[in-house]
């Protein structure tokens, strides 16, 4: 069980448990190379957070996410993830990038560059 991280800047003493639990445990799985677990907890818990925090850990969402790429070989299941990421993040221009290279990378380079 992952431990709760306690002295993260980001957490002041209000932080319920179980976003501090949410963090810790997509960290522990994208430690362990288990990239869709560390996806479904983040996304669980940075939508509920303000701008400020959430983008504090958009950087671990997104090598999360460029991992589960280079895991899932099945291009219906990288396309279903991409687009719950977007819809959540539809600001965040990481997510976007990562779409267009992942559409870059299938050869899909027409549809790509409409996406970046």
């Amino acid at each position: 069980m992952p431990s709760l991280p306690q002295d993260h800047p980001a957490f002041p003493a209000s932080t319920p448990n179980s976003i501090r639990f949410s963090i810790a445990a997509a960290r522990s799985h994208a430690a362990k190379d288990e990239p869709l677990e560390a996806i479904v907890h983040y996304i669980a818990v940075l939508k509920s957070l303000s701008t400020d925090w959430r983008r504090q850990f958009l950087s671990e969402f997104l090598r999360a996410l460029q991992a589960y790429l280079k895991w899932e070989k099945s291009a219906a299941k990288v396309r279903e993830v991409l687009t719950v990421s977007s819809s959540l993040y539809q600001h965040e221009y990481g997510v976007w990038r990562v779409w267009a290279e992942w559409l870059f990378a299938q050869g899909e380079w027409v549809q790509a560059r409409e996406w970046d």
